[in-house]
């Protein structure tokens, strides 16, 4: 080279010099050519460094652009967006230009444009993150987006390098999942309400019968609490109903559902209780047994309710046989007190009128006992007034007194303002006699009777459980002993007429019965609580009235002189009875005038020529009644005195009112001074 070099060039540029001057030439020459030659290489190695760095720069441009994933390179400082792949364009339906044009927050929705900025503003531009937001396309439609961003550098320009994730299908199937979940614990919160609040006993299982729900009636109506029950075994199966158990179990797996059905079941204190059971199969998705289900409704209020309605059915049948027989026996009495007091008023032998004394005395006591009965079947004529219950009580007490044992104590407890009952006074005493006798026999050694008033307010609550009674003010009377007491079967019957536990002789069993129905006419109700050698306290609640009390005062008495004048027309279709009365009106100068029923009566007095003064006629007769006899009377012979006679009065015949104002009710046995003065009455 260098030889070439030195050929080369001009002779002018070449000086002279020697050997040695020459070599130094040389070594010159090839020192330049040495630095040329790295230089050269040097060169040579920029180029393909140039070239190898363009490569990478294309093949890193060619992965950024077309990555499946959309990615994004925005400046930190200005937001612009420097760079877009596209996939992006895709994902926002932008075109490169479009793209070149925006920032960071045009991609992301209005609302969380300003935490965007902040968030920007206070980021690390070394960190890496990860960030849910919501980003917006072109045509507006918003998307849920997981961003990633990372570091990068632009010509000494900090940027971020974002890629963009399409969650929008995910986060919807989450929130659809928490939505269902949400619906799912608000329907199941939705029915443990219901459950909670439901008036019946709502008990499931699982298939192990280990209790999983127990509802707030269940504690009610067994007694054991939720905390005391659940993951355990049914408490209220009684050993002994084991097979009936297994017998409904196997209905239930084969049918899916027992109807309803009666059982007993026990409480938590031991009680045996009425129940009303239904139950079902509780099965999993795939249909497997996954449990059972019962609801139960207590049924002690109803067979309650059934038992006073059967007990009700009962009085009122055998209330009816006692009112007829009491009618026909009364007849009986009126022949029998009427001639006895005709023969008592003839002065015979001292030894005949001892015995007719005796006849009329049991005629009077027979009366009694039929005056019972019709207080028992309802049919004693009532005159309900203001009554003050404290005074009835308080005139009653002497006698009471006389007739109680001295080994049993009498005391009262009558409240000063007690408010008025609507009563019958003389009915009321016998009830008052009734708890006294009845009290006494249950003291054979001796106790403490005691009689108590109050005014009380029968509420909703006690009438839901005695459909008898009607809510409101009442007049409260008690009769509570320390005797004997009753046990649940005796309870069960004590106001059935002739049920007694008394010995032969010594009752008739009606005294409690006749109570009963005194009590019910006068529209109140008797409550009774006993238990064995615990006493017994009766109960009377009374309807309160608004009026003042009314003084009671006796009439004053009649005379049954012979001699009075005047026609009666008597109407009576039992002969027997008829012919009694006509001697006791004839004795004390009375002219009579008899017919069989109320046609003969009515035609009898159309035909007489002269006046009538007053219609004695039997109020129950076949074909025209009295009631219907007093009605045509009153067209023909209007103010004519009408005294109507009968051994029983219908309760239907008095409640409309047919014995009118202006007439006289006399209840037979009657003797001749009470018929005397029911013609007075008129007066």
């Amino acid at each position: 080279m260098i030889s070439a070099l030195a050929v080369s060039l001009p002779d002018v540029f070449l000086p002279t010099y020697t050997a040695s001057g020459w070599r130094a030439v040389a070594l010159l020459v090839a020192f330049f050519a040495a630095v040329i030659g790295v230089i050269a290489r040097l060169l040579q190695l920029r180029q393909r460094e140039r070239r190898l760095s363009d490569a990478s720069i294309a093949q890193y441009r060619s992965l950024f652009e077309n990555n499946p994933s959309p990615m994004f390179l925005y400046d930190l400082r200005s937001l612009e967006i420097v760079s877009v792949n596209l996939a992006a364009l895709d994902l926002f339906g932008y075109t490169a230009a479009e793209f070149a044009r925006l920032t960071v927050l045009d991609l992301v929705v209005p609302e969380l444009a300003e935490q965007v900025t902040r968030q920007v503003a206070a980021l690390d531009p070394l960190v890496h993150d990860d960030v849910l937001m919501r980003m917006r396309r072109k045509d507006g439609s918003v998307m849920d987006v997981d961003t990633r961003g990372r570091p990068a550098d632009i010509e000494g320009h900090t940027a971020r390098l974002v890629m963009v994730l399409d969650i929008t299908e995910r986060i919807a199937a989450e929130r659809a999942v928490h939505s269902a979940a949400q619906e799912a614990r608000e329907a199941r919160d939705v029915l443990r309400s219901l459950i909670d609040v439901a008036p019946h006993a709502i008990i499931a299982m699982d298939s192990d019968y280990r209790v999983t729900i127990w509802n707030n009636a269940a504690t009610a109506l067994f007694g054991w609490t939720e905390d005391e029950v659940i993951g355990k075994p049914l408490p209220y199966m009684r050993p002994e109903q084991a097979d009936d158990f297994a017998a409904r179990r196997r209905l239930a797996l084969e049918e899916g559902v027992i109807p309803p059905m009666e059982a007993t079941r026990m409480r938590k204190d031991g009680s045996i209780i009425d129940v009303l059971t239904a139950s079902a199969i509780l099965r999993g998705t795939d249909g497997s047994t996954v449990g059972y289900i019962g609801i139960f409704t207590d049924l002690t209020e109803r067979k309650l309710l059934e038992q006073q309605l059967r007990q009700s059915q009962k009085m009122e049948a055998v209330g009816r046989l006692s009112g007829g027989i009491a009618h026909d026996f009364n007849n009986i009495l009126t022949v029998i007190t009427s001639y006895a007091t005709m023969l008592l008023d003839d002065h015979r032998a001292d030894a005949d009128t001892e015995s007719l004394r005796e006849i009329s005395a049991a005629a009077r006591r027979a009366a009694a006992l039929t005056r019972q009965l019709l207080s028992f079947s309802r049919n004693q004529m009532l005159q309900l007034s203001p009554l003050n219950v404290n005074r009835v009580v308080g005139d009653m007490e002497p006698m009471l007194r006389r007739i109680v044992p001295e080994n049993i104590r009498v005391s009262t407890s009558l409240q000063s303002d007690l408010g008025v009952a609507l009563a019958d006074g003389g009915q009321l005493e016998q009830v008052i006699m009734n708890l006294v006798v009845n009290a006494v026999d249950a003291m054979p050694d001796g106790g403490l009777l005691k009689l108590e008033t109050g005014n009380v307010d029968l509420d909703d609550e006690y009438v839901r459980v005695h459909p008898d009674v009607v809510a409101g003010p009442h007049i409260m009377l008690a009769a509570s002993d320390t005797g004997i007491g009753m046990d649940a079967a005796t309870l069960n019957r004590i106001f059935e007429p002739f049920f007694t536990t008394k010995s032969v002789g010594r009752g008739t069993g009606i005294g409690l019965a006749t109570t009963y129905a005194i009590v019910k006419q006068f529209g109140g109700h008797i409550w009774v609580y006993s238990e064995p050698g615990s006493g017994s306290t009766f109960k009377i609640y009374l309807p309160r009235s608004s009026a003042a009390a009314v003084v009671e005062q006796d009439a004053p008495p009649v005379s049954s002189r012979v001699g009075r004048n005047g026609s009666i027309l008597l109407v009576e279709d039992d002969t027997a009875v008829r012919r009694s009365i006509r001697g006791m009106l004839v004795r004390h100068g009375y002219e009579v005038l008899e017919a069989v029923d109320g046609e003969s009566g009515l035609a009898l007095i159309g035909s007489h020529e002269g006046t009538i003064d007053t219609v004695v006629t039997d109020l129950m007769m076949p074909g025209m009644n009295g009631t219907a006899l007093a009605a045509a009377l009153a067209t023909t012979h209007p103010g004519l005195h009408v005294v109507f006679t009968s051994g029983y009065t219908d309760d239907e015949v008095v409640r409309r009112g047919l014995v009118t104002h202006g007439h006289t009710f006399l209840q037979k046995p009657f003797t001749s001074e009470q018929l005397l003065r029911a013609i007075d009455s008129s007066a």
